[in-house]
């Protein structure tokens, strides 16, 4: 670069030029100093730069009485590198209300059905547990009520979906499948095992003209692992043999 160009350029940005009049201990030799004062020269053509067909305006002197321009000499240098760069704005995500989820959402179960012609049978199938174990025990619950029983039970979950907040997951929907199971009922009496099941199915049944004869909280999955509860229930369910379906 032209000597009396760079003292320029140094001096616009606010910077002394400075050169050593001696050579000194491992620095490398001073430019020629030139021969005429350092002045805002314009030069008489433009910088071309090595790119081809990219030019640079040539530094604009400064005017009597008022200072370099930063812009002007951003444009004389080429560099864009000083200008800030904005940061991306960042949209906060909207919170989401608790309170909006549909109340059926928030009753959480799956249960086991069965339908006899004197009873019908919702079970908690909470836990793990063999389908087909739990299909048996239900069964074998009705028979010794005297029962003749469907072989398959039906598999009621709710909600429907992992995620609540899909599709098919109102009240309203809710309310259509019970129903629909309901019609199934020809006594229209239940015998219901489960809180979770009990609090969910128990005042829709009542509101529908069906009664809850008896209610347990044990799942299906403890009567599978525990026989001594198994015996509880069947005490419990002794005033229900032989009951007729009016009563």
């Amino acid at each position: 670069m032209d000597e009396r160009l760079r003292r320029y350029y140094l001096t616009a940005l606010g910077i002394e030029p400075w050169c050593a009049r001696w050579p000194l201990p491992g620095a490398a030799p001073s430019p020629e100093s030139p021969a005429e004062p350092v002045m805002a020269v314009q030069p008489d053509k433009p910088v071309v730069s090595k790119a081809k067909g990219a030019t640079r305006p040539p530094p604009q002197p400064a005017l009597e009485g008022q200072g370099v321009s930063l812009d002007a000499v951003r444009q004389a240098l080429g560099s864009g590198d000083d200008t800030e760069t904005a940061e991306p704005a960042v949209e906060e995500a909207p919170e989401t209300d608790a309170s909006s989820t549909a109340v059926a959402a928030q009753q959480a179960f799956a249960a086991m059905i069965w339908h006899g012609e004197r009873f019908s049978l919702a079970a908690s199938a909470a836990g793990e547990f063999p389908y087909e174990a739990g299909n048996r025990l239900g069964l074998n619950i009705l028979r010794a009520l005297d029962e003749a029983v469907q072989e398959e039970a039906i598999f009621f979950r709710w909600p429907p979906f992992d995620n609540p907040e899909l599709p098919g997951s109102d009240d309203a929907t809710f309310e259509y499948v019970l129903e629909r199971l309901m019609r199934g009922s020809p006594s229209r009496q239940w015998i219901i095992l489960g809180e979770e099941v009990r609090t969910a199915v128990a005042s829709a049944l009542s509101s529908k003209g069906h009664a809850v004869v008896m209610s347990s909280e044990q799942t299906l999955g403890e009567l599978l692992a525990e026989p001594a509860a198994k015996r509880s229930l069947w005490e419990r369910m002794k005033p229900l043999v032989g009951r007729d379906r009016s009563q």
